[in-house]
């Protein structure tokens, strides 16, 4: 436990940024598994794009790491329309 009074400062404030990081994470993730489990992920690929991009405004995951689980999303949508025809 923190002594000095910044110290228990900066406590409560990664305690609050800790509850925005893991919402924020587990609301991407949950869009992830949601598409993942879709009969036409087409639809979901929209709300998944913009969970991941407010993750990157938050500062949650790295830019880079959007453009991978994108890029990630996009061959798996392609894939599964390509192989249901």
């Amino acid at each position: 436990m923190p002594n000095i009074a910044s110290a228990k400062k900066a406590l409560r404030v990664s305690k609050r940024r800790q509850k925005v990081n893991v919402r924020v994470t587990r609301e991407f993730k949950d869009q992830i598994k949601t598409l993942k489990s879709s009969k036409t992920p087409k639809k979901e690929v929209n709300s998944v794009y913009s969970k991941v991009d407010l993750a990157v405004k938050k500062g949650v995951i790295h830019s880079k790491k959007a453009a991978r689980i994108k890029s990630k999303i996009s061959a798996f949508v392609k894939n599964s329309s390509s192989t249901k025809k």
